[in-house]
């Protein structure tokens, strides 16, 4: 059989677009972030502009109409999330270093216990960590802070950012169906069938991240911000929204949320019926993304481990900053989608059926 044809050939082709597309990420990733943000954009609202197509509306005037919608609902959420999260983050960090006191006395309590109970003499004093434990918090805050700003000038420059992400949205909402068309042209005929089976599995796996886990973990964050803060948690809003727009990690953002809202709650009222409160918000919580979100939006898995997200998130923060953290997963599932072609290739391989 020659190298290449069949489906080796569609296995190379798409092994040569990985690559090629990983060395330009690589390469311009600190002026990526407004076009990546601006593709995620027209693909997360590609379907309202059909719709309003099949309503007789232009193109250029769906585009528009959907965009401006859009901007102007997110620009309604902001200024009235923005001002909450930038207060209670405020609040969080003027009485971190009391909280961290009353936890590290309520440790020499146990200490002092265990030593009257076993007689085991532990030396020191939990209070003598407040300094070291407030000053490494500041110095990792104050990294983070580096770390996020060093991505390039697309982030420092805000004002470029907000003027050039709608604008690639725009004309890529505006030809995404003659950009798609393009492409189709360009696959080979021989193998046009696969290709397209290909291209369908992955367009149905970013539709499950993009549109699916994003409006699951919007709703989540608003649930469990309402529940915290209305309960009364220290910083409940905060955290909610932390938590829920971290839950496209399964468990991860109700473990978080659970941990930091229920140690707040039992430091601020003991245990008081708040503290089982915060816990009954993610309880509930997590069964409606089991129950109920996850399998209405997001369908079917993206295929992807736990432990391979986070991987994810991890590497694509090493190698492209916070715009690697942003296509991490949608790239990730990409690749699960090609092992698995390779995968199915091999087993129907004479080399595999034969050993």
């Amino acid at each position: 059989m020659p190298l290449f044809s069949g489906p080796r050939a569609v296995l190379v082709i798409w092994l040569a677009f990985f690559v090629a597309a990983a060395a330009i990420l690589w390469l311009f990733s600190s002026i990526l972030l407004p076009f990546v943000l601006g593709v995620a954009i027209a693909y997360l609202l590609d379907p309202l502009v059909d719709r309003c197509e099949q309503l007789g509306l232009g193109r250029s005037l769906a585009t528009t109409l959907v965009l401006v919608v859009a901007t102007l609902a997110a620009f309604a959420v902001t200024g009235l999330l923005l001002p909450v999260v930038i207060d209670q983050a405020h609040t969080f960090a003027d009485k971190a270093p009391d909280r961290i006191s009353r936890v590290l006395a309520w440790l020499d309590q146990i200490r002092q216990r265990v030593t009257e109970r076993f007689g085991w003499e532990l030396g020191g004093s939990a209070q003598d960590l407040v300094p070291l434990f407030t000053g490494e918090i500041g110095a990792w805050a104050l990294k983070a802070l580096q770390n996020l700003f060093r991505s390039g000038a697309a982030i420092i420059n805000v004002g470029g950012l907000l003027l050039v992400t709608p604008l690639v949205a725009w004309y890529l909402l505006r030809d995404w169906d003659v950009l798609v068309a393009r492409i189709d042209a360009l696959l080979p005929r021989r193998n046009l069938d696969a290709a397209r089976a290909r291209f369908a599995e992955i367009d149905r796996v970013l539709a499950s991240f993009v549109r699916g886990q994003s409006t699951t973990c919007a709703i989540l964050a608003g649930a469990y911000a309402l529940g915290l803060g209305l309960i009364g948690i220290p910083n409940g809003v905060l955290i909610g929204l932390f938590a829920g727009l971290i839950s496209f990690v399964p468990y991860v953002g109700t473990i978080l949320g659970l941990l930091l809202s229920v140690g707040l709650a039992a430091l601020e009222f003991g245990a008081a019926w708040q503290t089982l409160a915060a816990g009954g918000v993610f309880a509930v919580g997590q069964l409606l993304d089991d129950y109920v979100l996850r399998p209405r939006l997001v369908g079917e898995r993206l295929g992807l481990h736990p432990v391979g997200t986070i991987f994810a998130l991890f590497a694509g923060g090493a190698l492209l900053g916070f715009v690697g953290i942003l296509v991490a997963v949608p790239a990730a599932a990409v690749i699960v989608v090609l092992l698995r072609s390779a995968v199915a290739w091999y087993r129907a391989s004479a080399f595999y059926r034969e050993s």
